[in-house]
């Protein structure tokens, strides 16, 4: 900034926005779309669908909380997704999920957010 108090827009290197949640919907993407790859175990608009939206995005957020603090884990969001969700279903309350879910229906899992 100047001394007199404007802004020099050739002083600035880059703008940045983090968009993931404010233009992405990923809660309704995913609470919509895993219930029919559920096979029945999930339907949509259940609080089960919620719940484990919610868990997998908690997730999300203590993932990258830990890596932002130089834990171990990788930047690469769809990679991050895949990890928690396979943590997920080693838990009593998803196990079911596992019988349901190989690894080719895991990984459409993981990028239904991109839908």
């Amino acid at each position: 900034m100047t001394s007199t108090g404007h802004l020099d827009l050739r002083e600035i290197d880059a703008c940045l926005f983090d968009v993931f949640g404010t233009v992405l919907d990923w809660h309704s993407t995913v609470t919509r779309q895993v219930a029919p790859l559920s096979k029945g175990l999930l339907l949509e608009g259940s609080q089960d669908a919620d719940d484990f939206a919610e868990e997998w995005r908690a997730g999300y957020y203590a993932y990258v909380k830990k890596v932002s603090q130089g834990g171990e884990g990788t930047v690469n969001a769809d990679i991050m997704h895949r990890q928690i969700l396979d943590d997920m279903l080693t838990t009593p309350h998803w196990s079911h999920l596992v019988d349901v879910w190989g690894d080719s229906d895991r990984e459409e899992l993981t990028m239904i957010w991109h839908n």
